[in-house]
């Protein structure tokens, strides 16, 4: 099927499609050898999204995001979506945009939790970008571009539950 996404990540190339994602290890190659793909394991859905960060490879499939390590896929959340960034003002979260609005994911002492949807966009996002700022530009399938301001608590850090939507 067509690839919907690719990514080098710790020597491996990975790509997602339609039916799943498939990983290739380009690393333990000798030079007369053919380099193929195998599918990850537990992979085997619709899959839009890579997002390498620290140490690990999150995909944004039809039944969720998983975790990729190892060519291994662990589901931790069952948020798909079709485009998905992480925030540059706290690097433990990771913006999910989705047919129904933004939600996000929030990596606490090493496990995903899934927080709730943003209240104050509803809209198909097709696409959107975090900045350095902290506030997100959306890309909506049927009504424009938005941009989302987040006022930030005394530590720099964004409030999520009060975003202001123009």
């Amino acid at each position: 099927g067509p690839i919907n996404d690719c990514v080098y990540f710790e020597g491996k190339f990975y790509a997602l499609t339609n039916t799943g994602g498939v990983v290739m290890d380009v690393t333990s190659r000798k030079p007369w050898e053919v380099n193929t793909f195998e599918p990850i394991t537990g992979m085997d859905m619709q899959s839009w999204r890579l997002l390498p960060l620290d140490g690990e490879l999150l995909a944004s499939t039809a039944k969720g995001i998983f975790s990729i390590k190892k060519g291994k896929a662990k589901k931790v959340s069952t948020l798909g979506g079709k485009h998905f960034a992480r925030s540059p003002i706290d690097p433990n979260r990771v913006w999910v945009g989705r047919g129904n609005g933004i939600f996000s994911i929030y990596n606490q002492n090493g496990q995903w939790i899934t927080e709730e949807k943003l209240s104050a966009y509803e809209d198909y996002t097709y696409v959107f970008e975090a900045t350095k700022k902290g506030n997100l530009w959306v890309g909506s399938l049927f009504n424009g571009i938005y941009k989302i301001d987040f006022p930030k608590d005394s530590n720099g850090k964004i409030v999520r539950n009060h975003p202001l939507v123009k």
